[in-house]
């Protein structure tokens, strides 16, 4: 099977936004492992959205290299309405488990 394989994970926060035409986003914070704090692990955000049908339209993962830069991002994705993917901390974007893009320029085929 082809795509990123995500770990098992915690999901420490979540929330969801309206975004107009029926879509919702849904974020999470999440955090490998299968405890509530796994040490040595760093959080990541997932970022889905569905449309008016449920289907999911859009699937991202943020991954970060510090603790605080997804508490950053996490604040202003929930509290802002309109969020540039490029104006956040990520050091890498993973879309629909398949592709993975550096903010480095880097990308990664999964």
């Amino acid at each position: 099977m082809l795509g990123y394989q995500e770990p098992a994970y915690v999901v420490e926060r979540e929330a969801e936004m309206p975004v107009g035409g029926g879509r919702i986003q849904h974020f999470e914070v999440r955090r490998e492992g299968t405890v509530p704090f796994t040490p040595g692990t760093l959080p990541y955000i997932a970022l889905e959205e569905h449309d008016a049908e449920g289907k999911r339209v859009t699937d991202l993962l943020f991954q970060y290299d510090s603790e605080e830069a997804p508490n950053t991002d996490w604040e202003r994705l929930i509290s802002e309405p309109t969020v540039r993917v490029a104006d956040l901390c990520w050091v890498q974007k993973i879309v629909n488990h398949h592709v993975g893009y550096g903010k480095d320029g880097g990308i990664a085929m999964y």
